[in-house]
């Protein structure tokens, strides 16, 4: 994904959260960037969209879930 050329205000829409990268770390990782840039992501498997706080949470847990299983590794 090219992350240069996303903007303020716009959206990535993604079918799996996993999409956003090669795996779990990176896809969170990439979420966080874009987060950072103020652009919208909307998952559409789980109905995840990070401008309701409910979903923030569940990326927030999913994004621990992700950096516990690399340590593991």
């Amino acid at each position: 994904m090219r992350l240069e050329y996303m903007r303020t205000g716009d959206t990535v829409v993604a079918t799996h959260l996993v999409r956003l990268g090669r795996n779990m770390y990176e896809a969170v990782t990439t979420n966080a960037n874009l987060a950072a840039r103020q652009t919208k992501v909307q998952v559409l498997d789980s109905v995840l969209d990070r401008s309701r706080p409910a979903d923030e949470g569940v990326v927030h847990v999913m994004a621990s879930l992700a950096v516990w299983k690399r340590a593991l590794l």
